[in-house]
């Protein structure tokens, strides 16, 4: 079953949010450290913990609304920029975040989203996207879903921000299964046996500490 491109932008702006905290070493109240080094990198993968589509069927072929409900798990903390020396130095992090997260689009409005930030967090925002196939259609039996994470916040007079993207694909026989469909919705949910779903963060975009230190 698919349904057309005017579906295809399945984005959720996920209320999700994450704060600063001191990278290793540090304070802990998001202020510097002076022994503070900067990480950027290499970041542990992202966990996908659950994942369930649903589609409300009108008509053969094609689908009126969709749900996709997604538990994630970002481990990693990264350094946002430095702190002033009044601020005890070093450098302030990005903190690692969970989040449960739904999406709910009709036609090509999104109705309604909601997302519970488990690690209770207060800096950056999460966001889904299904990507349309090469036919400009999404198919729940073949998703591609792709994963923002977007830190931004004004410290010390300047504007820290890094985003990250992920993507997954999820089929059906590898990884998810068919639920079948019950009273005009259907729905598909990860495979039985399938522990986790683990994607790659990429940062895409960059204010702060964007680069490593010469001598770093």
């Amino acid at each position: 079953m698919q349904f057309p491109s005017v579906l295809a932008t399945l984005t959720a702006l996920l209320l999700c949010q994450t704060g600063l905290a001191a990278p290793a070493g540090g304070n802990g109240n998001g202020n510097g450290n002076g022994n503070g080094r900067p990480f950027l990198g290499p970041l542990k993968p992202w966990t996908i913990t659950k994942l369930r589509v649903s589609t409300s069927v009108i008509g053969r072929n094609h689908t009126d609304r969709v749900v996709v409900s997604v538990g994630i798990d970002n481990p990693n903390n990264v350094t946002a920029g430095p702190a002033p020396h009044a601020a005890g130095g070093g450098y302030v992090a990005f903190a690692s975040s969970t989040a449960n997260c739904q999406s709910s689009i009709n036609g090509n409005l999104t109705t309604g989203t909601n997302c519970t930030e488990i690690s209770h967090n207060q800096d950056g925002v999460w966001s889904i996207t299904a990507v349309p196939n090469a036919t400009q259609h999404i198919d729940p039996h073949n998703l591609l879903l792709t994963f923002t994470l977007n830190y931004s916040v004004n410290r010390f007079g300047s504007v820290l921000q890094k985003m990250y993207k992920a993507t997954g694909r999820f089929n059906v026989g590898q990884n998810l299964i068919d639920n079948g469909c019950e009273k005009g919705t259907c729905t598909y949910s990860l495979k039985n046996g399938t522990k986790t779903i683990t994607v790659t963060p990429k940062l895409v975009q960059c204010k702060g500490t964007c680069t490593m230190p010469t001598g770093t």
